[in-house]
């Protein structure tokens, strides 16, 4: 058995090579809250709009992410990532790209 690498309440939550993984998973994912409608493409008819924005954001931060092709999400560069604060540039950029400008 894998050493469990993650401890809450006092009990052992199996990691992902753990047989009970799926299992808890598929229990876990029914307790996360939605997600804003701006990020999901089903809900949000200017979605695609929307990740060009972020992404364009980025490039202008000069961090040169790729677009994946089913527009969920981006790739990083190869090699090393070297830019401050990347977390808060990914929240801003995703915040400017998404928001609606009209209000």
């Amino acid at each position: 058995m894998p050493q469990q690498s993650i401890v809450k309440d006092g009990k052992n939550v199996p990691d992902q090579s753990h047989r009970a993984f799926p299992k808890a998973a598929k229990a876990w994912i029914s307790k996360q809250p939605l997600g804003p409608p701006e990020l999901d493409r089903a809900k949000n008819p200017h979605y695609t709009d929307g990740f060009r924005a972020e992404i364009a954001c980025m490039h202008e931060a000069g961090v040169k992410v790729e677009p994946m092709a089913d527009g969920e999400g981006y790739s990083w560069p190869a090699g090393e990532i070297n830019v401050p604060n990347l977390p808060e540039l990914e929240k801003r950029c995703r915040i400017e790209a998404f928001s609606d400008k009209d209000k």
